[in-house]
């Protein structure tokens, strides 16, 4: 079930990335949106192919940062 659960937040975290303006995403080169939007790609579409060690690396190692980039992105926002 933890398994299930993290592959479906990544492709949560996917999708809304997918979903941001293509305006947003230029504005925000620092983040890798089009990896983002690739994982949760492959996560939907080659599900039977999943590599639990690179799903281990992305919350371990790319989840974190991301955290702080979407932070900071939202801080920057207008109000409403």
């Amino acid at each position: 079930m933890i398994r299930y659960a993290t592959v479906k937040l990544i492709e949560v975290i996917g999708e809304a990335a997918n979903m941001l303006t293509k305006e947003l995403r230029q504005a925000h080169p620092e983040v890798t949106w089009p990896l983002i939007i690739g994982m949760r790609k492959r996560l939907v579409h080659d599900y039977f192919r999943i590599d639990t060690t690179v799903v281990a690396e992305v919350v371990r190692e790319h989840i974190p940062p991301l955290k702080l980039q979407v932070e900071t992105i939202l801080r920057g926002l207008p109000a409403g």
